[in-house]
């Protein structure tokens, strides 16, 4: 994407904003989805160049933030911005859990543990399924 930006950034003239929110190829060669060297070198040199050609670098964490700053030089560092991913709790609050949605899926009023994200190399599965347990839940049921 940051060279897709890039181009972009030329075309129209504006600021480029590069908003991370997981750092590749950190992530892809650490679960082992990279292995070839080479192409692990262009991945590293093309987020490296996306990192340092953006007026700003926005990620959503303080360790995030502190991945990044290792990659870029000093002149950039300051460029490099947290906003972390948040929700309006005074907009968006919880309503009656009991909703049509249940009784169409024949939940009753049973716990229910929802990841609502990615699930991949990177992301565990069985975390989530340990952390059900561990709230004792004992009837795991997988609904898509």
């Amino acid at each position: 994407m940051g060279l897709t930006g890039w181009g972009t950034h030329l075309i129209r003239r504006g600021p480029l904003v590069f908003n991370i929110q997981d750092v590749f190829p950190d992530a892809a060669v650490e679960t082992g989805a990279i292995r070839n060297k080479r192409i692990i070198a262009a991945a590293k040199w093309l987020e490296r160049v996306s990192y340092n050609r953006a007026a700003a670098v926005t990620v959503l964490s303080n360790d995030l933030r502190d991945n990044v700053v290792a990659k870029v030089r000093a002149s950039k560092q300051n460029a490099v911005r947290v906003i972390p991913n948040f929700v309006d709790t005074d907009a968006i609050r919880p309503l009656d859990r009991m909703t049509a949605l249940r009784g169409e899926l024949g939940i009753g009023d049973e716990t229910v543990v929802l990841y609502a994200g990615n699930v991949g190399f990177s992301q565990s599965l069985e975390m989530v399924v340990d952390a059900a347990r561990s709230h004792a839940v004992s009837d795991l049921r997988h609904q898509r």
